[in-house]
This record gives C-alpha cells, sequence and structure tokens, in this order.
C-alpha cells in the first residue's frame, strides 16, 4: 500500500521542481499524473494510507501558496518592464 503514497511523493516532487523552474507544462504533465493515478484507488486503498495522502495534500497546498507568489510577483515585473518601456519610449521621442 505504501508504494501509491511513495509514487505520489515522488510526483509531487518532481512537480514542484518543475513549478520551480517555471516549466508550467511539464508540471501540468505531473499534476495529470497524480489525478489519474488518485482517480484509480479503490477506497480501501485511499482509507490504507490517509495520513500519507493528508500529508501529501498539504504539500500540494503549500506548493501552490508558493507558485501563486511566483506567479504574481512574475507579473508585477512584467507590469513594471512595460511601465518602464512606454517611459524610455516616451523620452526617446
Amino acid at each position: 500500500m505504501q508504494a501509491n503514497a511513495g509514487k505520489l511523493a515522488e510526483l509531487v516532487d518532481a512537480m514542484e521542481v518543475e513549478l520551480q523552474n517555471s516549466n508550467e507544462m511539464e508540471a501540468r504533465g505531473y499534476l495529470n499524473e497524480i489525478d489519474q493515478m488518485l482517480k484509480k484507488l479503490t477506497n480501501e486503498e485511499l482509507a490504507a494510507e490517509e495520513h500519507s495522502f493528508n500529508l501529501l495534500n498539504e504539500r500540494l497546498i503549500e506548493i501552490n501558496i508558493v507558485y501563486t507568489k511566483h506567479r504574481d510577483d512574475i507579473k508585477k515585473q512584467l507590469f513594471q518592464f512595460k511601465t518602464n518601456s512606454k517611459k524610455l519610449t516616451a523620452y526617446s521621442k
């Protein structure tokens, strides 16, 4: 039974690495794989590994928080770049 939780942990780790490297498409692939794996589990398997799955769920929530902050930071940087570009264009005229 622990094999399911172990495989899910590996997928979560891989997804986190891809998000840290700004590889959103690869991260989505891992997320889809996690989703498919969870859908295949029986109720008995889920009950047997409930604690492990709860810990993985907490990690996914933490990853989501970090990713959302990272995405917001990138949006702010893009906005600043656009603003600076407009200022430079106006100044060069």
